[in-house]
């Protein structure tokens, strides 16, 4: 039997990773978060250890990190980049894409992925001592590493991106990539449409913008999209809980500057069942992102029956289109402002949920499970999207 040693981040995602890969395969995968023991904010089901500070200096966690078959990094960090180039040539490494580990090599520049409004807005109210944090932070998680990333992504045997489209953007890059594709995501999706979270259908016409207090949401044009002659009494919900909270701040005093008291900020972290009912409510969805982001508000909206709005730029507009999901882009609403007002028909509603349901269930996730254990252990891969199968 295989060992199997997961790399991790203190994310919302990571819970869901746990109840997977431990139902598939208990008793073979082990957790730790890079860096010194601390109090973590959004691991809730289990205890995973701590590596302690600057682990790929420790020659004992080197070593303890060799002497498994398997590594599976669940976001490519700094330091998750240290520890992949210090693993030995025989250990089979996965490296699970979580979107802003792989944006600078999709992005060459971090700004082009913020609109022009959201970035004057950016700059005017942020720019000090916040815009200097969240540069520094940026460049530090994402482009630090430099050209040295590249000789890393050299080791990778396997990349399981967010979305099969990105696979071939990064593996582009550079001709000595030699990484296979996986199909795998986290299944946070799966509670809802399992109804594990309640069972709800959509019964509200309020409005929910982005998904993070992150300028990538370019919230200043979304805002500018909701026309208030079509607006009426209903609510604009905001999500601001996971990002800067200074920059949640300027987001807060331009909604409300728009909307009034029909603005709402969420900035508080929210039970998944609570933010659930919150969407439930909600029948139009705008995600504003130029790049790949929100997967998880974006499919439960789908799967709830809202009309969700993203700008076609987003890989996630082709995915969708390509599975067959009714939804809109950022320009159908320029065009026809009144979209805001016209819920899904009975039919539309019936067919994304079928759709988000087949691709998105417990069941999915798990056979996706298996299938990654299945090439991990070196046994066959009948079924599992990999490699030639592209």
């Amino acid at each position: 039997m295989i060992r199997i040693l997961h790399i991790i981040k203190d994310e919302k995602f990571i819970d869901s990773a746990y109840a997977a890969f431990e139902s598939a395969a208990p008793g073979i995968n082990d957790y730790v978060v890079l860096g010194e023991s601390r109090s973590l904010s959004y691991i809730k089901t289990f205890l995973p250890e701590f590596s302690g500070k600057k682990p790929y200096l420790n020659s004992l966690f080197v070593d303890r990190v060799n002497r498994y078959e398997a590594v599976v990094i669940h976001g490519l960090t700094r330091g998750a980049c240290e520890i992949v180039s210090r693993i030995k040539s025989n250990t089979k490494i996965l490296w699970i894409g979580m979107g802003f580990d792989y944006y600078d090599l999709i992005y060459k520049d971090h700004r082009s992925m913020i609109k022009n409004d959201t970035r004057m807005i950016y700059k005017k109210d942020y720019k000090n001592s916040v815009f200097k944090k969240v540069k520094g932070f940026i460049y530090k998680v994402f482009f630090d590493v430099g050209t040295d990333k590249i000789d890393v992504l050299k080791r990778i045997n396997y990349f399981a991106p967010v979305l099969p489209s990105e696979f071939g953007k990064v593996k582009s890059i550079n001709t000595d990539f030699n990484f296979d594709y996986l199909d795998w995501n986290y299944g946070v999706v799966a509670p809802l449409v399992d109804g594990d979270v309640g069972c709800y259908d959509y019964c509200g016409n309020n409005i929910i913008v982005g998904n993070s207090a992150t300028p990538t949401n370019n919230h200043i044009e979304a805002f500018e999209l909701i026309n208030n002659e079509f607006l009426g009494d209903r609510i604009v919900y905001c999500p601001l809980s996971y990002g800067d909270s200074k920059y949640a701040q300027v987001v807060l005093e331009y909604g409300r500057k728009i909307f009034g008291e029909r603005f709402v900020g969420l900035t508080d972290f929210m039970s998944l069942d609570k933010y659930v009912e919150i969407l439930a409510n909600c029948s139009v969805v705008i995600m504003n992102h130029i790049r790949q982001q929100a997967g998880a508000n974006i499919l439960m909206s789908v799967y709830l029956g809202s009309r969700v709005i993203l700008d076609s730029r987003n890989p996630f507009y082709d995915y969708l289109r390509t599975m067959g999901v009714v939804l809109n882009s950022v320009d159908d609403l320029k065009i026809n402002p009144r979209l805001i007002d016209v819920p899904l028909t009975p039919e539309e509603k019936y067919k994304n949920k079928k759709l988000i349901k087949s691709d998105r269930s417990w069941e999915a996730v798990m056979f996706r499970t298996r299938c990654v254990l299945n090439v991990l252990s070196g046994q066959k891969t009948y079924g599992c999207k990999h490699g030639s199968e592209l």
